[in-house]
């Protein structure tokens, strides 16, 4: 672990830089989706969108966060120092997994009444939802292969919130008029 920290610590500071300058965009679209959910579905479905979304990238970034500090002085660490603060960092960045879940469930329950988005879409929001929600457990308990934290089954499990969203980034960017 201390050569993979070391060997790609620019890699780790600069995604997690990024990661601070995505915030800035995922603020606008959190604005944007509030304000089109406020006046549609009113503050309590707005404010649990809002709140769920921010509470999903605060966790991711601060668990990025502690792997850009281990990359920067991680190899001074003893190494079951290190393994607990990379079991830190895994485990922020999956119970992100969740309020982002909170988010898209908000934004499905106004899909459902069919004023904010077509009605079928609900649907596709909850399930994206659900996977996201399940697939966030089996890294807690595997202690490698598939299921392992950052493994292809827990990547997996986050591609249709990451395709919701990208969706969801186009409805709002899209005037009222043609959204309804």
């Amino acid at each position: 672990m201390h050569a993979a920290l070391l060997d790609h610590r620019r890699a780790f500071l600069v995604s997690t830089w990024l990661a601070g300058l995505g915030l800035v965009g995922f603020l606008v679209f959190l604005l944007a989706l509030r304000a089109r959910l406020d006046r549609r579905e009113g503050a309590s479905t707005a404010n649990l969108a809002v709140l769920g979304g921010l509470a999903s990238w605060l966790l991711t970034l601060v668990g990025m966060a502690v792997f850009a500090g281990l990359a920067l002085g991680g190899g001074q660490m003893p190494v079951a120092a290190l393994t607990a603060m990379v079991g830190v960092g895994n485990a922020m960045i999956e119970v992100g997994k969740l309020p982002l879940a909170l988010l898209l469930a908000a934004v499905a329950h106004g899909a459902a009444g069919g004023r904010l988005l077509p009605r079928r879409t609900a649907g596709l929001l909850y399930l994206a939802a659900a996977i996201g929600t399940i697939s966030s457990l089996p890294p807690f308990l595997a202690d490698r292969g598939a299921w392992q934290f950052g493994g292809p089954l827990d990547l997996l499990g986050a591609v249709p919130a990451t395709v919701a969203l990208l969706w969801l980034t186009v409805q709002v960017a899209r005037t009222p008029s043609e959204a309804t």
